[in-house]
């Protein structure tokens, strides 16, 4: 009876707190809401004295309401505070998220759901606010769960609200601690209680690429995820971020090429591999997963690739090492062969400058 009478007395209310003022991310106002947030941050020193920052936060509340007018002031700081718990906004304004101008000017819907979810997964926390800071990622440890246990249920999400993830080392729950905390969820009438802040937590875990809702079931998307060449690199690849990564580039394929076909010979293999230019082992943080640091390519001109026996130049033209066997580059037509010139975009030259001097084999 103790037990349950402390378990009962848990502030569960405030785990996961999540409202949303909008919740369609392509609409004219959580664009529009998000862009006046950004420029007046871009416009605006924001102050470390409270006082002052009070009153900037008041003036940027008057610069909303004024474009898309609430009942009240709590709405129009509610319609603030929603980026910071999603990450596009830093706590107490001092910033924004390095990919949110991208995902307010990015018209293509499939790359802004893409950009919403690097953003999101990366840097969201519910329980963050304007004036109140969190270190929580719930959406990274929803995700990480759902990798470990393959799908989950609505009452098994509805388990892992209840949850603070920061307490979880691994960073997921595994399928035994999912089921205690469902029947706690029972046991409390979580369900009836959070309805609402459970069909805005689904709401977002559905815009999110990659991820599948059916009949109640959340699955993620079944897609070959490379493994590190050679074992040379400790640091772990993310593998939500790595598939994101991948997706970009055969998405480029397709508006370039019109199918998914490999960056270079133009076939469309049935395996292909998002290949890093500046090796993911060596790249910064913002690198690792930049599809402009990547070409999509067939097994075995990845490996040519990763391993320096082939780059490219500026102008396309794959350069071959002196000392690869002549059976190679002739099975795989490597001598004369040119990459299309729109895969060359100014981000792109600047990595395959660094594969050309410090991969490829001289």
């Amino acid at each position: 009876m103790g037990t349950k009478r402390v378990i009962l007395e848990q502030n569960y209310e405030d785990y996961w707190r999540l409202t949303l003022e909008y919740s369609d991310i392509t609409s004219i106002k959580y664009n529009g809401t998000l862009r006046i947030i950004v420029d007046y941050i871009d416009k605006i020193n924001i102050s470390p004295n409270h006082k002052i920052f009070q009153q900037q936060y008041k003036e940027l509340q008057n610069k909303v309401n004024n474009v898309y007018p609430k009942e009240d002031m709590g709405s129009v700081r509610k319609s603030i505070n929603q980026f910071i718990k999603l990450g596009f906004i830093k706590y107490r304004l001092s910033g924004y998220h390095e990919k949110t101008k991208k995902f307010l000017n990015e018209t293509n819907l499939e790359r802004k759901k893409r950009l919403f979810s690097e953003i999101v997964y990366s840097s969201a926390s519910f329980r963050s606010s304007v004036t109140e800071d969190s270190e929580e990622k719930e959406i990274n440890f929803f995700i990480k769960t759902l990798e470990h246990n393959h799908s989950l249920t609505e009452d098994e999400v509805l388990g892992i609200i209840l949850t603070i993830p920061s307490s979880y080392s691994k960073g997921y729950l595994e399928k035994n601690e999912l089921m205690e905390l469902v029947k706690l969820a029972k046991e409390i009438n979580f369900r009836e209680r959070k309805y609402n802040q459970l069909r805005y937590i689904i709401d977002i875990f559905k815009k999110l690429e990659g991820v599948y809702y059916q009949n109640g079931n959340f699955y993620l998307e079944e897609t070959f995820i490379e493994d590190d060449k050679e074992g040379r690199t400790r640091k772990v690849r993310d593998n939500y971020l790595q598939r994101l990564y991948k997706n970009q580039l055969k998405q480029e394929s397709k508006e370039l090429f019109g199918d998914i076909v490999c960056m270079i010979s133009q076939v469309p293999y049935y395996a292909m591999i998002a290949s890093h230019i500046k090796p993911f082992a060596i790249s910064q943080e913002k690198e690792e997963y930049d599809s402009q640091n990547g070409l999509l390519l067939g097994k075995d001109l990845d490996f040519l690739f990763d391993q320096g026996y082939i780059s490219i130049d500026n102008s396309g033209k794959i350069m071959v090492w002196d000392g690869i066997r002549e059976k190679i580059a002739e099975y795989h037509n490597l001598r004369g062969l040119y990459i299309d010139t729109r895969l060359l975009t100014n981000e792109r030259r600047s990595y395959l400058n660094y594969h050309r001097n410090f991969i490829f084999k001289k």
